[in-house]
């Protein structure tokens, strides 16, 4: 090892594939206007690097009032609970707002456990109304229940592909005698979306969430202005390198949301500490961080952006001074591709959304990770920006949807 050299990185990056493609890098708008393509077949069926779901909803005027009704937010890592209703003009109240771990984050689990924990969850309630945001991939039915697609995130749920949402809680809510209620599912992007809608008295014109997973919405013309969940966390379209693999490996959905594993939260800490594992082979780090790694495990992405920051950190202790910068350097240009490919799908959602000329875009912005990632947020808002104005001439401004989702589930299962 010579020490710091960012001649070395940069190539050892380009080299493993885990530089930005250079599409995105060298054209983002272009990029988003071929991803828009993308967006634009996919709404017409064609063949696509998208699986798009429509939610129901069309989000021209949100609701008034809201009558009592439970918003159940099946997260990632928690699932949250509360009781929301009143005027969306004078404010809505919350009650009773319940915190749980998310079944199927410790382990492999299977779905009647997973619907018997989230039945349990419910039962204390007294409603009529349930709005579900399920924050994995779930096809809207007419009624406005969802069916199960599949989960990510690292929430391992066996059998549950296929199985309908609503009438799993149903049946366990008829097993501890309390009357059937309906049931409306709705996609975590589109709940902050209409969230934001609610909290700032406009309708956005598109939305991400980038937390533990990463997701898109925005309102598709070609379904009538019907809001549409992109799941561009499936995106294939960006390569993978190296490294990536390498993580995806390590995952429970492996050779499954790609875009997403090089994007959110849950899987770029994986992706940077490989990198730098890969470092340490090429002799560009010393072995310390390997060994830190076979002590300790994979820092997450929550402990390398606190390295980042400055904070004291067990991987800041372990790591020798000229170690640390060069993880540093890797750390902040896989942020950097995380920030440009999450603008770059955004982006291509506001131009099929076809924004009013002379307002400006609004976009939703939610997620742990960009809320807490400063490095990730300055850069994601600053690409978002960039492509805004080069394509379409038009400022935008990042609304923080944060606190929103379970605003926005009620508002959505007032809306079917």
């Amino acid at each position: 090892m010579n020490g710091f050299d960012e001649i070395r990185i940069k190539s050892f990056l380009k080299e493993s594939g885990m530089s930005p493609a250079p599409e995105a890098e060298e054209d983002p708008a272009g990029c988003a206007l071929r991803i828009a393509e993308e967006l634009k077949d996919c709404a017409l069926k064609k063949n696509s690097s998208f699986a798009m779901l429509p939610s129901g909803i069309r989000a021209e005027a949100l609701p008034d009032r809201l009558p009592p009704t439970l918003a159940v937010d099946i997260g990632g890592t928690n699932t949250r609970l509360v009781l929301i209703e009143g005027s969306l003009k004078d404010g809505l109240s919350e009650r009773d707002l319940k915190v749980f771990e998310t079944p199927g984050r410790r382990g492999t689990i299977s779905a009647e456990r997973f619907f018997d924990e989230i039945g349990d969850m419910i039962a204390p309630y007294e409603c009529e109304r349930i709005g579900v945001c399920f924050s994995f991939v779930a096809e809207i039915l007419p009624d406005g229940d969802g069916r199960v697609v599949a989960l990510s995130k690292e929430v391992d749920v066996k059998g549950c592909e296929g199985l309908v949402i609503g009438r799993e809680i149903n049946k366990r809510l008829a097993s501890r005698g309390k009357a059937p209620v309906r049931v409306t599912v709705i996609n975590d992007s589109c709940a902050a979306f209409l969230g934001a809608g609610a909290r700032y008295g406009r309708i956005p014109d598109a939305s991400f969430i980038l937390g533990t997973g990463y997701n898109n919405c925005y309102c598709e013309p070609l379904l009538g202005g019907m809001l549409v969940n992109t799941e561009s966390g499936r995106y294939t379209g960006f390569p993978l390198g190296d490294y990536d693999r390498a993580a995806d490996r390590g995952s429970a959905y492996q050779g499954d949301f790609l875009a997403e594993k090089m994007i959110s939260g849950e899987y770029l800490g994986a992706a940077i500490a490989c990198a730098a594992l890969g470092a340490c082979e090429k002799g560009l780090m010393s072995p310390a961080f390997a060994g830190f790694v076979s002590e300790s495990g994979l820092p997450g992405t929550s402990a390398i952006s606190a390295f980042l920051s400055g904070a004291e950190s067990p991987l800041r202790d372990a790591l020798p001074e000229e170690d640390r910068k060069v993880f540093a350097f890797i750390a902040r240009e896989l942020l950097r591709r995380s920030a440009l490919y999450a603008a770059v799908l955004t982006s291509a959602c506001v131009i099929r959304r076809q924004p009013e000329p002379g307002k400006k875009i609004l976009i939703a912005a939610e997620g742990s990770t960009y809320m807490k990632t400063g490095l990730l947020r300055t850069l994601t808002d600053r690409y978002i920006d960039e492509i805004s104005n080069t394509v379409l001439g038009m400022p935008c401004e990042i609304l923080s949807a944060e606190g929103t989702v379970l605003g926005g589930t009620a508002i959505g299962a007032n809306m079917i």
